[in-house]
């Protein structure tokens, strides 16, 4: 059964939720945003939508709080509607994009004061999940290095991503070429008469007679198929392969 106890911390003017999760803790993005000075107008969603999915959630008012219950001054807040909550490393990664001089205070505050008092009371402990125990950022500094330690693995994890796909990508690529080759080569052969192959330049200059004459004999000689099409002044016309005729000509 998943375990879920909320806190509530307060930092300066900023109301910071907190649950704890399956023994981890959790914050509400926007709550953590405000604190940060980071812009809520349409909420934190474009804030988190570059954390990785591991390190930010969906949870429901109910979720986050089993005992709430809607009254006037929650402002419409239901027991359904749903916050994004960001986990501890999503919660550095928020701290890191914010340039304001509250955000070394916040960091601070929520390494010597939040995260030990959520272990502390909610008895929450690394070894829980096969980690060892590791000391939280003191200072800024230290923030920066554990988030390029964590995005240096995540880009890892991309770039190889990157080259599998850069592989279909090109196997794709050879299978389109190979296809339209074949495409073309299964194409219908296109049959012209000597009028019209000596229209489209396939031919020298001369009368469609000696043009027709020539073509007869050189599809006889390869062993090349010929057609007909009708003619109200001949009765037919004999038509040639159109790839034949600078082959005949250039022979």
């Amino acid at each position: 059964m998943t375990e879920n106890t909320q806190t509530v911390f307060a930092f300066n003017d900023a109301t910071i939720r907190t649950a704890l999760i399956d023994k981890e803790p959790w914050f509400v993005a926007n709550d953590v945003c405000y604190a940060l000075g980071l812009s809520i107008t349409y909420g934190a969603r474009k804030h988190v939508e570059k954390l990785l999915d591991t390190e930010k959630r969906l949870i429901t008012m109910g979720e986050l709080d089993p005992e709430f219950k809607p009254c006037a001054s929650h402002g419409g807040v239901r027991a359904h509607t749903k916050f994004t909550i960001v986990n501890e490393s999503g919660l550095y990664k928020l701290i890191m994009r914010s340039d304001k001089k509250e955000a070394l205070e916040f960091q601070h505050w929520i390494a010597s004061e939040v995260l030990p008092s959520i272990r502390k009371t909610g008895k929450y402990a690394l070894a829980d999940h096969g980690r060892t125990e590791m000391p939280l950022p003191a200072d800024f500094a230290a923030a920066f290095a554990k988030i390029t330690e964590l995005l240096a693995q995540s880009n890892e994890s991309l770039q190889a991503t990157n080259r599998e796909v850069a592989l279909q990508r090109k196997e794709i690529a050879d299978l389109n070429e190979l296809l339209a080759v074949a495409a073309e080569q299964m194409k219908p052969e296109e049959f012209i008469t000597a009028r019209g192959a000596l229209a489209q330049g396939l031919t020298p200059k001369l009368s469609s007679s000696e043009i027709g004459k020539r073509m007869n004999a050189f599809c006889h000689r390869h062993g090349l198929g010929m057609g007909t099409i009708p003619s109200r002044s001949y009765g037919h016309i004999t038509t040639y392969p159109a790839s034949a005729f600078r082959r005949c000509f250039e022979a």
